[in-house]
């Protein structure tokens, strides 16, 4: 058992302090899926990454080790992520407004051209992922950012491997068209 999977455990028992420590661990990684799944927007990001960490603290007790935590908490993201999405479109007839994109912070570790390719490269990202369907950026982000295996997409997404491998190259696919679309050679 590793180190999350016994803080979740001992959290699910009623432990605040093992809670504290997993989110510690674990509140910038689901802010960046959640920002990623939603396509970019901070404020819906925030909603969904804090409806997760509710969800999280809720569902604990019931986490039984099944799969990593880190697949476990991915998955509670995703869902909070669609639904917030899906109120976002009931409200959206309502209420209109531009969205932030994030996706990653640029590396503080480069140089001032190397900061500015870097930081042109990440928003032609963020563009075409926020044009993407929700799953197709979920799988994306999850796999190339937070470098997921297949059989741990197969148990956040809800679907067999093959599934996965066959959405996951669409979703590759329709990124890289997407990128070539706004310009931008894809190697």
């Amino acid at each position: 058992m590793g180190e999350d999977e016994e803080l979740a455990a001992r959290a699910g028992r009623g432990d605040e302090r093992a809670f504290e420590l997993l989110v510690a661990r674990w509140w910038d990684r689901m802010g960046r899926y959640a920002a990623a799944a939603v396509g970019g927007d901070r404020e819906l990001a925030e909603e969904a990454a804090q409806d997760a960490l509710s969800r999280l603290y809720a569902d604990l007790p019931r986490y039984r080790g099944d799969s990593s935590f880190g697949t476990y908490a991915f998955r509670i993201c995703r869902n909070a992520a669609v639904d917030a999405l899906r109120r976002r479109l009931r409200e959206r007839r309502w209420f209109a407004g531009p969205a932030e994109r994030i996706l990653e912070a640029p590396s503080p570790y480069l140089g001032p051209e190397e900061s500015l390719l870097r930081e042109d490269e990440v928003e032609a990202i963020r563009r075409a992922m926020s044009r993407m369907p929700e799953e197709e950026r979920s799988l994306v982000y999850l796999k190339e950012v937070e470098d997921l295996r297949v059989a741990d997409l197969s148990r956040v997404v809800g679907v067999p491997e093959g599934t996965i491998k066959s959405r996951l190259s669409r979703a590759r696919g329709r990124l890289r068209a997407l990128l070539e679309e706004d310009g931008y050679a894809v190697d």
